[in-house]
């Protein structure tokens, strides 16, 4: 760290550290102390661990390559592509990982039961997101994980299969804001957007159940292994 703050460029602003054994917690407040007397203001150590973790959320696909020793490409475009087009997942494998998105209250409790409207909308639109884009996002925006889009199935059937997935999500959200909008489906009156509490007409709670189910369904013509079962 001190030799590549000499450099003609100045201090960086972030290191981090990845190690192939483990680190003990007096070695990581060690080195996390020299850099901020350094002026560095970001210092991050993983373990070999925490490294392989970090590969196994992000981009499972690229741990198997990176042990058997398959060179990654110079370029950072063709890097870039090398990543998120996932070469080497069949569309069993691709399909098997999408699943995860559904895999949140929003798509297994029903709606009757459903706690927050704010984070049941959010919930239908990240998955959206993440099956046509492979951006998988938390509720604030931050990213969850990379996952293969639709766009990188092979099979033409299973890509329309999938296409019509995302199509009816949206469905689900056209539903919900219909109901939202009549107020079959409308929120209590403490004026608070995030309040738990809200009322719910059973014809609303129906039609979007019958919308979610009709969705997870279709998923399951794409992938047959996929459980539809809502609590």
């Amino acid at each position: 760290m001190e030799k590549a703050c000499r450099a003609p460029s100045g201090v960086p602003d972030a290191f981090k550290f990845v190690c192939r054994g483990a680190v003990s917690s007096d070695q990581r407040d060690r080195v996390k102390s020299a850099g901020r007397k350094l002026g560095i203001q970001i210092v991050d150590i993983w373990s070999g661990v925490e490294f392989e973790e970090a590969l196994r959320l992000r981009a499972e696909f690229l741990l198997q390559r990176f042990v058997e020793g398959v060179v990654f490409p110079d370029a950072e475009s063709e890097l870039r592509r090398f990543v998120d087009d996932f070469p080497e997942l069949s569309d069993e494998d691709t399909l098997r990982i999408m699943a995860a998105v559904f895999e949140r209250p929003a798509f297994r409790t029903p709606f009757q039961a459903e706690s927050s409207l704010p984070a049941f909308q959010q919930a239908i639109e990240d998955t959206i997101g993440a099956l046509n884009t492979g951006i998988w996002r938390t509720r604030d925006g931050t990213e969850i994980r990379r996952l293969p889009s639709l766009h990188t199935l092979r099979d033409a059937g299973t890509r329309a299969k999938m296409t019509k997935v995302v199509r009816e999500l949206d469905e689900i959200r056209r539903v919900f804001k219909h109901h939202l909008a009549d107020q079959s489906i409308r929120h209590c009156s403490c004026d608070d957007p995030n309040c738990p509490v809200f009322m719910v007409d059973h014809s609303a709670a129906r039609a979007l159940d019958e919308a979610r189910t009709k969705a997870l369904r279709t998923f399951r013509r794409a992938w047959p292994s996929f459980d539809v079962s809502v609590a």
